[in-house]
C-alpha cells in the first residue's frame, strides 16, 4: 500500500473513531441527563400523589372500614382531580393486589417488589412501541403498607435520542466525504517530496548518476532529499573514481604488455639470428649488444615496477634529512653521466632540513635528474636548486631541453606514459620514472608541479615538509 493511502486511511480512521466515540458519549450523556431529570420529576410527582392522598385521608371523616377501603375510596377522587393525561398512577396493597389504577395497560410489579429495603425506585417499560417511566414508593396508613406507583410517558426522550443519532449519522457521512477529500489532497501534498525522491532513487539505481532529487520543503523529508543528493554526489564521484581506476589499470596492463613485448621481440629475434646464422665477429657483437641493451631495459622496467609495488605496501620510516647531504649524493650519482653526455650541471642549495626517508628522496631526485637528462641535447643545461621557505623545503630541477606540450604535462606522471616514446626507448626509459616520483612525493605529504614549454625546457618543483607528520 502506498504511503499516501496509509496517511489517508490512518487519518480518516482515527478521525471517524474519535468522532464516533465522542458523538456517542455526547448523545448518550444528553439522553442520560434528560432521563435523570424525568426520573426526578417522576419522583416529585409520586411524592405529590402521596402527599395529596395523605392529606385526603387526614381530612376525611372517620371510617369504620379498614385502611385498605379508605385508600381505595380516596384514590379514585385523586385520580379524577389530577390534570394531564400523562399523570397515571395505581395503588396496591401489601400483597401487591391492585386497589386502584387509571392505566390503560398492565404494568409489572417488579418495582414495587423491590421496595422492601428501598422506599423509592423506577424502571423503564416499553409498551406498543412507546416508552414509559414507572416509579414507585411505599407508604403506610394505620401501620398497613401500601404501594403508590405512577407512570409517565417518556417516548419523546427516546425519539429525541433517535433523531440525534440520525442527525449524527448524516453529519458523519458529510464529514467523511469532506474530510476524505481534504485528507486525500493533504496526503498527496505531504507525500509529493517522497514521490520525487523515490523517482530520483529509481533513476539513480537505473544508472542515471546525474539525477538529483528536488528539495521542495525544509522539513525532515526535505533534509532526506538533501542527504540523498549528497550521497548521490559522493557515490557518483566514487563510481567515476573506480571507473577511472579500472581504466588506468587496463591501460597499465596494456602498456606493461607492450613494454615487455618490444624488448622481448628484439631479444628473441637477435638470439635466433645468433643461433641460426653464421655471422661475422662484428655482427655477433652487434646482436649480442642489442640483446644486452634490451635486457637492461627489462631489468630497469622490473626494478621500477618493484619499487612501485613496495611503495604501496611498505611502511615508510622517516627522519630529518639534510638538504645539503641529499644534494651531494644526487650530484655524485648523476654528475658523471651528465658529463659524459656533454650536459652542464649548475647547482644552488640552501641549508635546510627535510622530513623524509633518505633513500626515497635520493631516488626521487635521481629520477627527476635522469628525466631532465633525456630531454636535453648535448651542450644543454640542467639546474638543480634547493631553498627553504616558511612551509618546508623546495627542490627544483630545470632544463633547457625540448619541453612538452600542455596535454603531455598533464599526463607525464601516468605509468608508462612517454611524451617522446622513440627517444625514451632509445635512452632505456619505460615511462615509470615520473610515476615513481609522484608516489614518493605523495608518501612524503608533498606536492610536485611541472611547467614546460616546447623547445624552451621544463621545470619541476617539489615542495616537501620540514616538520614531522604522521608516518605512512
Amino acid at each position: 500500500m502506498k504511503f499516501s493511502w496509509k496517511v489517508f486511511l490512518s487519518i480518516i480512521s482515527l478521525t471517524m473513531l474519535t468522532f464516533s466515540v465522542g458523538g456517542y458519549f455526547l448523545i448518550q450523556s444528553s439522553f442520560q441527563s434528560s432521563l435523570r431529570q424525568t426520573v426526578e420529576m417522576s419522583y416529585q410527582e409520586n411524592n405529590i400523589f402521596r402527599a395529596t392522598l395523605g392529606a385526603s385521608i387526614a381530612v376525611s371523616p372517620p371510617d369504620s372500614g379498614s385502611p385498605r377501603n379508605t385508600v381505595k375510596k380516596l384514590a379514585g377522587s385523586i385520580s379524577l382531580s389530577s390534570p394531564g393525561k400523562e399523570r397515571k398512577f395505581r395503588i396496591c396493597d401489601s400483597s401487591f393486589r391492585e386497589l386502584f389504577s387509571d392505566l390503560s395497560f398492565r404494568v409489572p410489579d417488579q418495582v414495587m417488589k423491590a421496595l422492601d429495603e428501598k422506599h423509592t425506585g423506577y424502571s423503564i417499560l416499553k409498551q406498543d412501541g412507546r416508552y414509559y417511566l414507572q416509579s414507585a414508593c411505599r407508604f403506610t396508613v394505620d401501620e398497613e403498607v401500601f404501594y403508590l406507583e405512577n407512570v409517565r410517558d417518556i417516548t419523546s426522550i427516546y425519539e429525541l435520542k433517535e433523531n440525534q443519532m440520525k442527525l449524527y449519522q448524516k453529519i458523519s457521512i458529510i464529514l467523511v466525504v469532506t474530510l476524505g477529500i481534504a485528507v486525500f489532497c493533504l496526503s498527496r501534498w505531504l507525500t509529493r517530496p517522497l514521490r520525487i525522491l523515490s523517482r530520483a532513487v529509481r533513476n539513480f539505481a537505473a544508472g542515471d548518476l546525474k539525477i538529483r532529487s528536488e528539495v521542495v520543503s525544509e522539513d525532515e523529508i526535505g533534509f532526506l532529499a538533501g542527504d540523498f543528493n549528497t550521497m548521490a554526489e559522493q557515490l557518483e564521484q566514487k563510481i567515476y573514481e573506480l571507473e577511472d581506476s579500472a581504466l588506468r589499470q587496463e591501460m597499465f596492463m596494456g602498456s606493461f604488455a607492450h613494454e615487455l613485448k618490444t624488448p622481448m621481440t628484439s631479444i628473441i629475434g637477435y638470439a635466433d639470428t645468433l643461433r641460426s646464422r653464421g655471422l661475422s665477429e662484428e655482427q655477433r657483437f652487434q646482436a649480442a649488444n642489442y640483446i644486452f641493451e634490451e635486457g637492461k631495459r627489462l631489468e630497469a622496467l622490473s626494478l621500477k615496477l618493484m619499487d612501485l609495488i613496495v611503495l604501496d605496501k611498505q611502511k615508510i620510516s622517516m627522519r630529518p634529512v639534510s638538504a645539503a647531504e641529499l644534494s651531494e649524493k644526487v650530484i655524485h650519482l648523476t654528475g658523471p653521466l651528465l658529463e659524459t653526455s656533454g650536459i652542464q650541471l649548475e647547482t644552488s642549495f640552501e641549508e635546510g632540513i627535510i622530513w623524509g626517508e633518505p633513500d626515497l628522496l635520493q631516488s626521487l631526485c635521481v629520477n627527476l635528474m635522469d628525466n631532465a637528462r633525456k630531454a636535453v641535447d648535448a651542450d644543454g643545461l640542467i639546474r638543480f636548486e634547493g631553498r627553504s621557505d616558511e612551509n618546508g623545503y623546495i627542490l627544483a630541477i630545470k632544463d633547457n631541453g625540448r619541453g612538452m606540450a600542455k596535454e603531455d604535462v598533464n599526463r607525464i606522471t601516468e605509468a608508462f606514459y612517454m611524451a617522446d616514446k622513440s627517444r625514451a626507448r632509445k635512452e632505456g626509459g619505460a615511462g615509470l620514472g615520473l610515476s615513481l616520483c609522484r608516489r614518493i612525493v605523495e608518501l612524503h605529504g608533498g606536492t610536485m608541479k611541472f611547467e614546460s614549454r616546447l623547445e624552451r625546457g621544463t621545470a619541476v618543483t617539489v615542495r616537501l615538509r620540514k616538520e614531522r607528520f604522521d608516518e605512512i
